[in-house]
């Protein structure tokens, strides 16, 4: 099953009707250009106040194997029960990856040679099957819905790949995130492109909100049946789509909407963190610590500021449908970039420096209308290895050896020896997670394979 939705998302009117960002912004219709500029830069130059660590955080080393236990049964019923979809954020191509293609279908050269889309899907596939399993009695029909967060510019692309591939044999739908259009950083004046419009840019994951709306996506994870949503980006190679611990955990808690975070040890480490802010729930990017927040320590010397986002969440459809309409009022963050433009003489220029300011809007941001937050702290090594760098630090070779170390102590666990050199791979039909492999003990595998079934 396939469907797709391009209905105008925040941001697409406002390519040819600014009055929209002004609407966002909460500024008057007529403000001019230079006011624009200021309330800009006034919004770069905004620093949170009132900003302390968020404290609370479920953290899955120190649970008791009960209550994990317990947890992923929960995440397992809602799964087989068909109540639980993901969203994959692939807005993305792959160009700081050196591809000139969608970053989901780039491939970090693991010796199965699977895509990350393919990765994702087929470990969605498989935790589907342990559901079905975990609960014979629910319906064979259910699955985890899979829906497609796009770019406008390459939804095209990213279908057509999925139509290539047969789905991967899972439900999907897409639709398209909206745009924000640029402002110059000269004058306040909005850009223009050579054929008159204004000159945009995807409008930040926090334009999901109002997007799931005005696609008509919500409605259709009603139809669905889809009670529980699980989001995530496409590049984090060690992702558990639609995990059962993570899901059940906040089924458990009741909780409206949630973040999965990781340990982060080093102040100058360039993630957001959990916090709260006059009382409420958010991210603090890492920019907006000051020196002391982002040293400050616990009395065990461990960072107070700690909980790293990793782009991981969870929410209940009817928290989303509450955010959709908070959507538009959200906070909009800015950025200065080199944005190409006609300028007044009808010429088309390239910057060399940076002339416009970028607009978005951070899922995080969303975190304050929560009733219910709660949080998950996990192994990093374990489930957060991104690709997005060409080399170096999150870069795929970064991210094939995570996985491979990460297999590789699951079957050496098991009883298995590994041998030569490159990558090990485990695919996801034969273990989720280091559990189902009794039957490696005693075997010995030559590096680089897939271990594509139990053999």
């Amino acid at each position: 099953e396939t469907s797709s939705a391009s209905t105008p998302a925040l941001g697409t009117p406002m390519m040819n009707n600014p009055t929209v960002l002004f609407q966002a912004l909460d500024l008057p219709v007529d403000t001019t250009s230079e006011k624009l500029r200021q309330y800009i830069e006034s919004e770069l130059a905004r620093v949170p106040e009132n900003v302390h660590p968020l404290t609370g955080i479920h953290k899955l080393a120190s649970t008791p194997a009960d209550e994990v236990s317990a947890w992923r049964q929960a995440g397992l019923q809602a799964i087989a029960s068909g109540k639980v979809g993901v969203i994959i954020l692939s807005g993305g191509m792959g160009t700081r990856l050196g591809s000139d293609r969608i970053k989901g279908a780039f491939d970090i050269d693991l010796p199965s040679h699977r895509s990350l889309f393919a990765i994702l899907c087929a470990r969605i596939q498989a935790l589907t099957q342990h559901a079905r399993e975990a609960f014979p009695d629910m319906p064979s029909t259910a699955c985890v819905r899979v829906y497609v967060m796009c770019s406008e510019s390459n939804q095209g692309e990213v279908e057509a790949y999925f139509a290539d591939h047969a789905n991967f044999g899972c439900s999907v739908h897409y639709f398209a995130q909206g745009l924000l259009p640029c402002v110059s950083m000269a004058d306040g004046s909005f850009l223009r492109e050579r054929d008159g419009t204004f000159s945009a840019s995807p409008g930040g994951n926090g334009a999901m909100y109002f997007v799931l709306a005005s696609s008509g996506t919500l409605d259709l994870m009603a139809r669905h049946g889809v009670e529980y949503i699980h989001t995530f980006s496409v590049d984090n190679v060690l992702c558990i789509p639609a995990d059962p611990v993570y899901v059940g955990l906040c089924i458990t808690k009741q909780a409206d909407c949630s973040a999965k975070v990781v340990t982060k040890h080093d102040p100058t480490d360039r993630m957001g963190v959990l916090s709260v802010t006059d009382g409420r729930p958010g991210v603090v990017e890492y920019s907006e610590l000051t020196e002391a927040q982002a040293n400050l320590r616990c009395e065990d010397g461990s960072l107070a500021f700690s909980g790293g986002c990793i782009c991981n969440h969870f929410y209940t459809r009817e928290f989303l449908v509450r955010a959709a309409s908070l959507g538009p009022k959200m906070r909009l963050h800015v950025a200065k970039k080199k944005v190409p433009f006609v300028d007044a003489q009808g010429a088309y220029v390239q910057p060399e420096t940076e002339n416009a300011y970028k607009i978005e809007q951070f899922f995080f941001d969303i975190f304050e209308a929560s009733e219910r937050f709660c949080a998950l702290e996990v192994d990093r090594a374990v489930e957060f290895s991104p690709v997005k760098n060409a080399t170096g630090k999150d870069s795929p070779d970064t991210a094939r050896q995570a996985l491979s170390a990460l297999h590789k102590s699951w079957a050496e666990h098991a009883g298995a020896t590994i041998e030569g050199e490159g990558a090990f791979e485990i695919a996801p039909c034969v273990s989720l997670d280091g559990t189902r492999l009794e039957w490696m003990r005693g075997r010995t595998f030559r590096c680089p394979v897939s271990v594509d079934s139990a053999q």
